[in-house]
């Protein structure tokens, strides 16, 4: 070999280790950041943990991988229609997805199976509820993974309570009686009862409606939820709305009545029970308790279990930014500060028990190992929305609660029929 090219040799051999030890030493290297500059389209519901991910979560995400993420929010009313637009279209690259509509988006495979990214260590998910995960499972495949997990607690003015000499009920049969002691209408409410057509009411109903024995299908399919257990939880449901406010309310209507002293009970999803002891949004800070649900006649408690998840979609041209932005939301250290943030409920139970969680904590922690998901088909939106007229239907009047299951029941069986259940 000539000198000349022993020194080039010799050269060559300095930058490799020079890069080397820069990798070792520095971590500023671009392969540290492999998709550094890459920009990502991430669809999300409008709420207010979409709002902290946007503030606290994302900005921390491009600063250790240089990936830039654009985030859309919209209603959630209008979120489903606008998404599977855009899953067809292919304009974004990560969407927040409700669990039910997880089976429909993966059986239509519009999202990413996430398997190899799982197996190769690349995405932590270890530290979620296995139950959790299990919802995103279709078929075998992983298409999604928790992002904020949401069951239904009970809500009660611990001054309010104290006050009338009174503790707080364990049993729905409780929560009606002491409704009627506190209604004081208009100034004061019994309960707040979340009522909007679809989803919401049938948000509220579905813990009444299990702890009373109810069960929306039988094994094979059918619906039965006009059978008599289903048609008692009505009933009683109907007797509680009484002492709610007139109307068909939201999340946020029911949440604001209790913020304010207006209401002493209810019970709502568990990622407002921060908003209780919020001084901007509450008058009665310190005073609302968040415990565990009423029990039923049946003697068990129920819970209905919303759940956010987060999924890629299959068309995406930028898969490896994308599983890294799920990689990072999977990781235990980003989501404890997303939890204790207050505003995105978590998914890991570890979380629950960590020093300085908010004090309802170990509460939910509870409720989630009984908290059901709703019917998880692709047909669950349209099921929504039957059920939840029937309910409005039969806490209005306009119906008994019998003929409204029944209608429902024959609105779902054909609607099942035509899909294909039922040989």
């Amino acid at each position: 070999m000539c000198r000349g090219t022993i020194g080039r040799g010799l050269f060559q051999f300095g930058v490799v280790v020079g890069l080397i030890f820069s990798l070792v030493y520095t971590g500023s290297s671009a392969a540290s950041k492999p998709y550094a500059g890459t920009t990502i389209k991430y669809m999300a519901d409008a709420e207010p943990f979409s709002d902290y991910i946007r503030k606290e979560i994302i900005p921390a995400f491009t600063t250790e991988t240089g990936i830039k993420v654009e985030m859309d929010t919209t209603d959630y009313v209008k979120l489903h229609d606008k998404q599977v637009l855009e899953l067809i279209a292919g304009k974004f690259d990560v969407y927040q997805i409700d669990q039910v509509w997880v089976i429909n988006y993966a059986k239509s495979k519009w999202l990413e199976p996430l398997d190899s990214y799982i197996s190769k260590h690349i995405i932590p998910t270890e530290n979620y509820y296995p139950s959790l995960m299990k919802i995103g499972n279709v078929e075998g495949k992983q298409y999604v993974l928790p992002l904020s997990a949401n069951p239904v607690d009970y809500y009660y003015n611990k001054k309010m309570f104290d006050a009338a000499g009174m503790k707080p009920p364990d049993t729905w049969d409780g929560v009606l009686e002491d409704a009627q002691k506190f209604t004081k209408a208009p100034d004061l409410w019994g309960i707040g009862i979340r009522g909007e057509r679809g989803n919401p009411i049938t948000w509220t109903f579905l813990p009444i409606f299990w702890s009373f024995g109810g069960t929306v299908f039988d094994d094979k399919m059918h619906p039965i939820y006009n059978n008599k257990p289903g048609v008692a939880a009505v009933e009683f449901f109907k007797k509680l709305n009484q002492y709610s406010p007139p109307g068909w309310h939201s999340a946020q209507d029911v949440a604001g009545l209790m913020q304010q002293g207006k209401a002493a009970q209810l019970t709502l999803m568990s990622v407002y029970n921060s908003s209780m002891d919020d001084p901007a949004q509450s008058k009665v800070v310190g005073d609302i308790v968040i415990t565990e649900m009423p029990k039923g006649p049946t003697g068990k408690r129920s819970s209905v279990l919303g759940l956010w998840t987060t999924g890629i979609a299959a068309h995406s041209a930028k898969k490896g930014a994308s599983v890294a932005f799920l990689a990072y939301l999977s990781r235990f250290d980003v989501a404890k500060k997303m939890a204790f943030g207050g505003t995105v409920a978590a998914a890991m139970p570890k979380i629950f028990t960590e020093p300085g969680a908010p004090k309802y904590y170990p509460v939910v922690g509870r409720v989630l190992n009984y908290a059901q998901a709703p019917p998880l088909i692709p047909e669950s939106e349209q099921w929504f929305l039957s059920i939840g007229t029937a309910l409005q239907e039969a806490l209005s009047g306009a119906k008994t609660p019998q003929q409204a299951m029944d209608d429902s029941v024959s609105q779902v069986s054909e609607i099942l029929k035509k899909a294909g259940y039922y040989k």
